[in-house]
């Protein structure tokens, strides 16, 4: 089984939402493999397409994107391969091959500097939402071409993500370059004169979002056995 992907850069933002796109889907179907091609943008529709196409022609039977236009969608559409989308409902747009979609709840947030403001009370410099508080989640499933099943399955793994029984990045779910993460060969593979990040890795899970850490995230940034870069565009 091997999935395409477009990413819009390389750096951290896109590389961790791809890498747990893959480990999602790893974890269901431990033998796929997925080609990441970049377009060195957020938004260009031709690109896209054309890289839609060269992944199809790779022989990837699924693809997804973190860029929103409807290059990649719109060529799955055309040669009846499953898309799961970034950011935008495409039902009505693909409804033979859109599969589902990540979704960004702004209005969670404007609620809470809202009342910040309303309060009087100051808003905080950093913040981020989770699928508790449905500031993330997923669109409606097309039930249409959804595998038997899928609806409990998905049921499942957000029950989990929300009480902290299933973390994105278990290092026991995966190696990079045969080895295990942990925080000595995370300060190994780090390159010389970067910046060093904290101890991230606690109990075996990789943690992007703990306060404890006082770090910007996303900063997942590895490339993980399992997943082939076409090319490397920042």
């Amino acid at each position: 089984a091997k999935m395409g992907y477009i990413g819009a850069y390389t750096y951290a933002e896109v590389t961790s939402g791809l890498t747990s796109f893959y480990l999602g889907a790893k974890s269901v179907c431990p033998s796929v493999t997925m080609n990441v091609a970049f377009t060195g943008s957020w938004f260009d529709p031709v690109l896209e397409s054309d890289v839609a196409q060269s992944l199809i022609n790779d022989g990837c039977v699924l693809i997804s994107q973190s860029s929103s236009s409807m290059g990649a969608p719109s060529k799955c559409e055309e040669h009846h391969i499953v898309n799961v989308s970034n950011n935008s409902n495409n039902l009505n747009n693909c409804p033979n091959t859109f599969l589902i979609s990540s979704i960004i709840n702004w209005e969670v947030y404007f609620d809470y500097v809202i009342f910040l403001v309303k309060e009087n009370k100051t808003i905080p410099r950093d913040w981020c939402g989770s699928l508790k508080d449905k500031a993330v989640g997923i669109s409606t499933l097309n039930g249409n071409i959804a595998a038997s099943g899928i609806s409990l399955k998905l049921g499942e793994v957000i029950l989990g993500l929300k009480n902290g029984t299933i973390n994105v990045f278990d290092t026991n779910t995966f190696t990079i370059n045969g080895q295990k993460l942990t925080n000595e060969v995370i300060r190994t593979l780090k390159k010389e004169g970067r910046t060093q990040s904290p101890e991230v890795i606690i109990d075996g899970i990789y943690h992007e979002s703990n306060p404890r850490l006082y770090q910007s995230y996303p900063y997942f940034d590895f490339i993980i056995d399992g997943i082939t870069l076409y090319n490397y565009k920042y």
